[in-house]
């Protein structure tokens, strides 16, 4: 399994795993599905960003998810926005890869920590950050702000 930084041409795998089901209920903000133009310009506008890495999840040359990290320098952390399809869950490539990407993050960054919001109700998603060592670091009304402190080897 690797980690490579996401092309122009992912744009409609990715448009296609924020549009599932299970990705639109476990969103805080987007509830909704996502037009072809809106997701066309966000993603265009994603790339040149260079407060944000993309990461496709493959093995074997097949696409399994993606992984985001939004870096916010000034509070010193990244944000992490991670979707595995359904169909490849079990084989612990989310954590195989989320690993990876904090690991070069932790490499090429002064970054404190890594945050992951998750809704209160998705334990399932609660369940996948504690096993990375994440840890609650505030509760809100509907969600956890969840938290892995980076630390230099």
């Amino acid at each position: 399994m690797i980690i490579r930084l996401a092309k122009k041409s992912d744009i409609w795998i990715i448009y296609n795993w924020v549009n599932q089901i299970d990705s639109i209920k476990n969103k805080l903000i987007t509830k909704t599905k996502i037009s072809r133009p809106e997701h066309k310009g966000w993603y265009e506008n994603s790339l040149k960003n260079k407060n944000r890495y993309i990461w496709i999840v493959e093995e074997k040359h097949i696409a399994l998810g993606q992984i985001r990290f939004d870096i916010d320098e000034e509070q010193k952390l990244c944000f992490i926005d991670i979707y595995i399809d359904k169909k490849h869950r079990k084989n612990n490539f989310g954590q195989k890869a989320l690993y990876k990407a904090i690991e070069l993050v932790k490499l090429n960054s002064s970054l404190n920590y890594c945050v992951a919001l998750v809704l209160k109700s998705n334990l399932n998603s609660l369940k996948f950050f504690y096993s990375l060592g994440f840890s609650i670091y505030k509760s809100e009304y509907s969600y956890y702000d969840l938290r892995l402190t980076l630390k230099k080897k």
